[in-house]
């Protein structure tokens, strides 16, 4: 026998309303918290085996940051009994991971403080998140060589972005864990012998880089050469300027396999590189990189110009297409609506700033090809004149220097359309400082820069809770590109960071950070960094100095 169905709700009921309220808000504090559950902190010895989660702590608190070292911090009693194992972080790596819900923060111990004030003691431990890695791995010149010899001067990596990454850690990665030339690298130092023969069997270091297949690498070309630099720093500037995002996560013994390229058998640091900048383009192979590449040289001051003509819609600063040469975005599917107050936005920041002005004037020095040949002139004019009056002991470069930089010294750029925006009370021109010559490449360059620094542009930033309705980690996690609708406008960013905190009085909260609330950087800039990566390829290649 079944029971009776209830009868329908009457919301033109007050207390029926109030209680239909009440029976969602509860639901949707439920559905919050399942994807919130307690933390859960482990430390492990310097071989991933656990030693004990850290179950009463005062505080815990970490945060991923995209492209970037993150950091975090727990705040233990003095009498925990892990506290002894973790001042241990003097001689020894001893790891830390912090789980919440499918978002899991892994690194290790950087300091330990035992701080004892009033009779009552604490230990603060300070963490580095595992993307540090990058700071510690070196690109050599040439990884298959010994130290003590390096040729060539540089390493050099030339095609698609995230091959050109993946690429110039995996090769670093082979070198250190199969201990090639070890002993002729320590060749002054005996003992470094046997502490690499007395490592055991298997990877001398656990990491291991997630290839993709080059020929289907559609990320943006680069040209980049190394010389002793670290990974974080050779990539940093690249990632930012392709929309890509650089992980070293976790991979423990039961956890699915990262990729089917290799089988993982031990706790190994996994690198993975992923084009994230949401372009794409109309072949799906090596080849759209490059065409992206040509449709970049069409930004800066000209965007204004022939975007309307090339797309219709929103589009994030510096994302350029072109729909009919199969170059498209694609808008993330996490989109916020900071609008509703049911929407899960903690703060939104958005500011708009006023146009500069609409023309960029640039320069000071002419090209010395005018100034050689001004200076031709005048020799050859006063020399004829100083033979026609008969005057000797006159020099004929008498007036060289007088008139250098007076011709083609200064240059402008005019952006009409947002003049025809600003009306006629908008502020006219502007002078960058740059030092360049005028006509030049690096000047045309230092105009495109100050066009784009001088347009009016938003700049926005979005703090989430989590859960309400998009999980970190399930969701999105730290890099990947979000929306936002704001008064019927469409707004993308990078996801920047996320900062889970655990305290008395924030219990398991994790907020993300959408933006950065700063201006975009001239995508003129990105080019000119990309040419000279090409020009210092070509350079080491050619093994030219100049």
């Amino acid at each position: 026998m079944t029971a009776p169905d209830a009868p329908p709700l009457n919301l033109e009921e007050p207390w029926q309303a109030f209680a239909l309220a009440d029976q969602l808000a509860s639901q949707r504090l439920n559905e919050v918290y399942l994807q919130n559950p307690q933390l859960e902190v482990v430390m492990y010895d310097n071989a991933y085996n656990p030693i004990g989660e850290i179950g009463d702590y005062i505080s815990t608190t970490c945060t991923w940051k995209r492209n970037a070292v993150g950091t975090g911090t727990i705040a233990l009693k003095g009498s925990d009994p892990l506290v002894a194992y973790a001042m241990m972080c003097v001689s020894t790596v001893v790891p830390i991971t912090i789980t919440a819900g499918p978002a899991r923060w892994s690194g290790r111990i950087d300091t330990a403080s035992y701080d004892m004030v009033d009779g009552v003691a604490t230990c603060t431990l300070q963490l580095l998140d595992d993307w540090n890695w990058f700071n510690k791995l070196l690109v050599w010149p040439n990884f298959a060589l010994p130290i003590e010899v390096q040729f060539p001067k540089e390493a050099v990596f030339v095609g698609p972005a995230v091959t050109c990454l993946e690429e110039m850690i995996a090769e670093q990665c082979i070198r250190l864990q199969r201990g090639l030339w070890e002993i002729v690298n320590n060749i002054v130092d005996p003992p470094a012998w046997f502490a690499s023969m007395m490592e055991k069997e298997g990877l001398l270091t656990p990491i291991a880089v997630v290839p993709s297949d080059p020929l289907l690498d559609t990320s943006k070309w680069i040209a980049v050469s190394a010389r002793m630099d670290s990974v974080a720093t050779l990539a940093k500037q690249i990632l930012k300027d392709n929309g890509l995002q650089l992980t070293a996560r976790l991979w423990l013994p039961g956890e699915p396999q990262p990729t089917t390229a290799f089988t993982l058998t031990v706790p190994t640091i996994v690198v993975q590189v992923v084009d994230k900048s949401g372009v794409t383009g109309p072949t799906g192979t090596i080849v759209d990189g490059l065409i992206e590449d040509i449709a970049d040289i069409f930004d800066g001051a000209y965007a204004e110009v022939v975007q309307p003509l090339t797309t219709s819609g929103y589009l994030p600063p510096g994302v350029n297409i072109d729909p009919a040469f199969g170059i498209n975005w694609t808008p993330p599917w996490v989109c916020y609506y900071p609008d509703d107050p049911n929407a899960g936005v903690k703060e939104f920041h958005m500011t708009a700033h006023a146009p500069l002005a609409y023309t960029v004037v640039g320069g000071g020095k002419s090209p010395n090809w005018v100034n050689q040949l001004i200076n031709l002139l005048l020799e050859f004019a006063l020399s004829e004149i100083l033979a026609a009056i008969g005057a000797s002991g006159v020099a004929d470069t008498l007036l060289d220097g007088v008139f250098n930089d007076v011709i083609l010294a200064f240059q402008e750029f005019e952006n009409a359309p947002r003049r025809e925006a600003l009306g006629t009370y908008g502020y006219p021109e502007m002078f960058t400082s740059t030092g360049s010559t005028a006509w030049t490449l690096d000047e045309f360059f230092a105009l495109e820069n100050a066009m784009w620094d001088s347009r009016g542009y938003y700049s926005y930033q979005v703090i989430t809770y989590n859960g309400t309705p998009y999980t970190f980690g399930e969701d999105f996690v730290e890099g990947d590109l979000v929306s936002w609708v704001h008064n019927g406008t469409h707004y993308s960013d990078y996801c920047d960071s996320a900062t889970l905190t655990d305290d008395a009085s924030h219990r398991v909260e994790l907020l993300c950070t959408i933006g950065d609330n700063s201006a975009e950087e001239s995508p003129f800039s990105v080019l000119q960094r990309r040419l000279s990566g090409f020009e210092s390829a070509i350079q080491i290649a050619m093994l030219s100095t100049n």
